[in-house]
């Protein structure tokens, strides 16, 4: 479209801001181009009307959302819009898009979050290879990391945006230019809250069962079963690089383990020894594992099979995944390490 038509059906803006007040159906923009080109316009045209059919209510609905409700629930919020794509998804990926973005519409999440909501995950579904195992197909869990990773990253979005501007501001009034802002920032800042609130649960789980599940995948024999223990640790949602960085730790740890010395009173039976083996397991193994972890966390290795894993699929999404993660398992190690040292200093002296 040239500059001059553009303007021409910009300049409609103003009239839709005062038809909008009147009740104007949403359908009366389907004669408009669904173009980057237009989405200023689109943006600006649709919130102007949802503003009307949803407004917000600083007391009892300040987000102006259909249910107000609907983000207390983080995780059966994302499960719901993940359905809803999937279900989508049969057709080509730019109708998709923007069924998903009406279907966000609908709900009141305004086209100014919803947009750039849906560029932080311009990879889907093609992403989805990554997170998995072996090539088997990405679970419910493993997708619903993969969301709240890219959504994320909408504030760099909206300020990648914030140049041309989310709305038309010389086609709009002043006032209702600043109601349109606010709440769409709002709910941005909402939406990523909910998403960082899924991976900070969703990761505290993964961390609380980790030692437990190293040593599911250990022998009495100290051997680790590297390859079940890399596939279980990605089933529970770790991305695959680091599920690699966690088995080789584990494994490494028990090895050293295996030159400690182990003291035993003499005359114990067979099942008492295997219980002084396995609290001396339990006991310093998380502590050799959080050293050989720290390592494995700084070495340029790691972004090498980062990158190997993701090959061509340069996927914001997945790097906020691996970075998340990476800062999450960094700060479970500094914990066992530290837990570790407090107890030494506590343990009095024989």
């Amino acid at each position: 479209m040239q500059s001059s038509q553009r303007s021409g059906v910009l300049r409609k803006i103003a009239a839709i801001e005062v038809l909008a007040e009147y009740g104007m159906p949403l359908a009366a923009l389907a004669s408009v181009p669904d173009s980057m080109e237009e989405a200023v316009f689109l943006t600006t045209a649709e919130d102007l009307i949802y503003a009307v059919q949803l407004p917000a209510d600083p007391d009892t609905n300040p987000l102006g959302l259909r249910d107000p409700t609907l983000l207390d629930h983080p995780r059966a919020f994302l499960a719901g819009m993940l359905a809803k794509f999937e279900q989508l998804h049969e057709g080509d990926a730019d109708t998709s898009f923007r069924c998903l973005e009406v279907w966000l519409g609908e709900q009141g999440i305004r086209c100014a979050a919803s947009i750039n909501m849906l560029r932080c995950r311009v990879g889907i579904p093609t992403a989805w290879t990554s997170p998995a195992h072996a090539g088997a197909p990405a679970s419910t869990h493993q997708k619903l990391l993969y969301c709240a990773s890219a959504m994320t990253r909408m504030p760099i979005q909206t300020a990648q945006t914030s140049g041309s501007g989310l709305y038309d501001a010389e086609e709009i009034s002043p006032a209702a230019l600043k109601r349109l802002s606010g709440l769409g920032r709002r709910q941005i800042d909402r939406l990523v809250a909910l998403a960082e609130q899924v991976l900070a649960e969703s990761g505290a789980t993964m961390l609380d069962e980790l030692v437990g599940s190293c040593l599911a995948k250990t022998n009495l024999e100290y051997q680790v079963s590297l390859d079940e223990l890399k596939a279980s640790l990605v089933g529970v949602g770790f991305y695959p690089p680091l599920a690699q960085a966690i088995a080789l730790s584990w494994q490494a740890a028990i090895g050293s383990l295996q030159t400690m010395p182990i003291h035993m009173r003499p005359g114990l039976n067979v099942t008492h020894t295997m219980r002084v083996i396995h609290e001396h397991t339990v006991s310093h193994a998380p502590t050799l594992f959080a050293a050989e972890m720290q390592r494995q966390l700084a070495a340029h290795r790691l972004l090498e099979n980062l990158q190997t894993t993701m090959g061509e699929t340069n996927d914001e999404g997945l790097h906020a995944l691996f970075q998340i993660q990476c800062d999450q398992l960094r700060q479970f190690c500094e914990q066992l390490l530290g837990s570790s040292t407090s107890n030494t200093a506590s343990t009095p002296r024989q």
